[in-house]
């Protein structure tokens, strides 16, 4: 992806699409190749839960160069497997190209992030979909898939998450429709994805909910103005200090904000419905409600019943 493509659309071009060519040129047949695309194929001007066979739309060079991208892959290699993905919610390496690198970089400076009521996206988790190509690399899926998450979120939404829990100063979170965003390049609406052919496809869910925990979702647009650890603790909970804990030490932080998703992630060789019952048996013995509230619920996620669950105290 070329970041400044809408000012340098010969740059993106070549990136996106010339790079296709060169990549088929060198691999042989017998080469599996997995490639990804992304929801801004579509324009989102419909109202979303777009399938693969929508067609493509895009309002964004980007958008137009990754369609041109797909397309030399389903006419040149159409063993390929092509998965349309939409925000990946991780810290990226660099530190600085990813949704939450860039968002919480304005909030950490005190500056204003300007975001959409009504661009709304699928996003996932990076861990998940790093087990979603190993499985993809040993099947024979080809064509074109879409691989977002179960979750629909607009961008100011997903920025009163970063927001609220980094600790930010609120105001500096700017929501707006794209309507009244002046003149700048066009932005898309709802690209949200509809994936349940590579669900079907796998025969399992790939992706967890981003973020996991329905609590953690914004319910009104003032919502990242409500920050519990300004009212330590309630009666059924423990002290809410957690997020200023976190922030203490910068990977703590970033793990934090990106879902504590290292315990759960595909290559974490203790079995998921082991690790919440341990978990849960911990917050029930030593007296935190709030964990063992949390991970009961963590619990209906990895398939444990509801007499398992209750079964836990005893």
């Amino acid at each position: 992806m070329c970041l400044r493509d809408r000012d340098d659309p010969e740059n993106a071009r070549r990136i996106n699409v010339e790079s296709v060519n060169s990549l088929l040129a060198a691999a042989s047949e017998a080469t599996r190749i997995i490639t990804l695309s992304i929801d801004l194929v579509c324009s989102g001007t419909r109202s979303g839960n777009h399938v693969e066979e929508d067609p493509t739309d895009p309002v964004t060079v980007y958008g137009e160069t990754m369609v041109d991208a797909e397309q030399t892959f389903l006419r040149d290699r159409p063993d390929a497997c092509i998965l349309r993905i939409s925000l990946p919610m991780g810290i990226s390496f660099n530190g600085h190209a990813g949704a939450i690198d860039w968002i919480a970089s304005r909030f950490a400076k005190s500056r204003p992030a300007t975001l959409y009521f009504d661009e709304i996206r699928t996003p996932t988790y990076t861990d998940c979909l790093n087990g979603l190509f190993e499985s993809v690399f040993s099947s024979r899926l080809a064509g074109i898939y879409h691989a977002g998450g179960p979750r629909q979120l607009s961008l100011y939404e997903i920025g009163q998450i970063i927001n609220r829990f980094g600790g930010y100063s609120a105001d500096c979170l700017m929501g707006r429709p794209r309507g009244e965003a002046g003149p700048i390049p066009p932005r898309a609406g709802n690209v949200t994805m509809d994936s349940s052919k590579l669900r079907n496809a796998l025969g399992y869910q790939p992706f967890d909910p981003w973020p996991l925990h329905e609590e953690h979702v914004p319910t009104h647009s003032d919502w990242h103005r409500e920050r519990p650890v300004d009212e330590p603790g309630t009666d059924t909970g423990t002290p809410g200090d957690w997020w200023t804990t976190f922030a203490l030490v910068p990977d703590v932080f970033d793990h934090a904000v990106a879902g504590l998703a290292l315990y759960r992630s595909h290559r974490r060789v203790l079995d998921p419905q082991l690790r919440e019952l341990g978990q849960t048996r911990v917050g029930w013995c030593v007296g935190s409600r709030f964990v063992y509230s949390q991970h009961c619920k963590s619990c209906r996620t990895v398939g444990l019943t509801e007499e398992q669950i209750a079964a836990i105290p005893t």
